[in-house]
């Protein structure tokens, strides 16, 4: 009662909804699906609808307008004012038919990463009735659905900004073609010599370290398997760590079903860490891989000798401190690859080793996005392999 001893009228709050739903694909590709006109006409709208008018002007204060046409060729226009925008993470505007003017609603659209995607929220509110408020939470619902599927595409295909490229006659490629052939058997000659000098370079006699495998105690000779080359990746997993890392898993499924035919070329491929053994033997189950991998300890003096692990001083000293002195590396564990020899006697020697982009030729997938029109494609990444992930943890 009011103090009057009247009856006290009771504000109802407006009809909203909210939907979440969760994209395949980053931030920055959601965020320009809602923004981008051509990306909007792919998607926008419920059913069968076809958008024939998109216009956005993505900033406070600016308009937008989406003209939709249904099957039976009713058109359908909606338009509003955005009140908020944060690049790649909220949207804000307002909503109202072309027909109702006067029934202006509230759009929120809010986008958070999550891992390789994103966590979309859409908050739809201050409708004048529930009927309306239903048919928009219908619509929405389908239109999600579109957008969904768009994402997925565009982030697979970049479509969305797809880079113009020239496009010529049959004759014309194959003349770009051939020409481009002569640069290949070049670069294949050229490779050719740089790998003979590789199998030229003098050995280094080395000891016969030790290292806990999953049968017990092995020594380096015992991981050539019979053969008398080896091959060692140095594989970077901190005693710390309860999983390996993904870059290295990535070079893994590269190796993985390589080495029954490196075996029949008198060579052994193994991997070597500085975790226990229990944790690699738990994730090596895990990626589902078989080939042998042991432990050289958490002091890792096979890795320390190799340029695979840097010490604390290692890490504080000032200029480069891998590679050779060509790169400087700012974490324990370095990828490596290492290459071992053992003669008739047993002697062990030391024939090659390679860091950094040095790792590349033994990635075959990489070698794969070569030669497609978008490459690696990782130029505005983070960091270049910022998109690797465990093959059991892609979307």
């Amino acid at each position: 009662m009011s103090p009057d001893g009247q009856s006290a009228a009771v504000t109802r709050p407006k009809p909203s909804f909210t939907i979440t739903r969760k994209l395949p694909g980053p931030p920055e590709h959601c965020f320009r699906a809602w923004t981008d006109p051509q990306a909007l006409r792919r998607w926008f709208g419920p059913g069968a609808n076809e958008v024939v008018l998109a216009e956005t002007d993505p900033r406070v204060g600016g308009r937008y307008r989406l003209v939709m046409r249904s099957p039976d060729g009713e058109e359908h226009d909606v338009s509003g004012e955005f009140r908020e925008v944060i690049a790649n993470r909220k949207l804000v505007f307002t909503w109202a038919w072309r027909s109702t003017p006067e029934r202006q609603s509230l759009v929120t659209i809010k986008f958070v990463p999550v891992g390789f995607e994103t966590a979309l929220t859409l908050t739809h509110e201050q409708f004048a009735e529930e009927t309306a408020r239903d048919r928009h939470h219908h619509g929405w619902t389908v239109s999600l659905d579109k957008l969904a599927t768009f994402v997925y595409e565009s982030f697979n295909r970049r479509e969305i900004n797809m880079p113009d490229h020239q496009v010529v006659s049959r004759d014309e490629w194959l003349a770009a073609r051939i020409k481009l052939l002569a640069e290949e058997k070049e670069f294949t000659r050229r490779r050719d010599e740089l790998t003979q000098h590789c199998r030229e370079l003098p050995w280094v006699r080395i000891e016969d370290y030790a290292f806990d495998g999953p049968s017990g105690k092995v020594r380096l000779s015992d991981l050539f398997g019979g053969k008398s080359q080896l091959i060692v990746y140095h594989f970077m997993f901190h005693p710390d760590w309860n999983a390996g890392c993904k870059s290295c898993s990535y070079w893994a499924d590269n190796y993985e079903r390589a080495v029954v035919h490196l075996r029949a070329r008198d060579t052994n491929l193994v991997a070597v860490s500085r975790a226990p053994l229990a944790k690699i033997e738990a994730f090596r189950n895990r990626m589902g891989w078989t080939f042998e991998w042991v432990s050289c300890g958490a002091d890792g003096v096979f890795n320390r000798d190799f340029g695979a692990y840097l010490t604390k001083d290692d890490l504080v000293k000032e200029g480069n401190n891998t590679n050779y002195g060509t790169r400087r590396f700012t974490i324990e564990d370095v990828p490596a690859i290492s290459v071992f020899f053992k003669d008739r006697d047993g002697g062990l020697y030391h024939t090659y080793s390679t860091y950094s982009r040095g790792l590349d030729m033994f990635n075959g997938a990489y070698h794969y996005l070569d030669i497609v029109p978008k490459g690696r494609d990782e130029e505005k990444l983070k960091y270049h392999m910022d998109w690797v992930r465990l093959r059991d943890e892609y979307a």
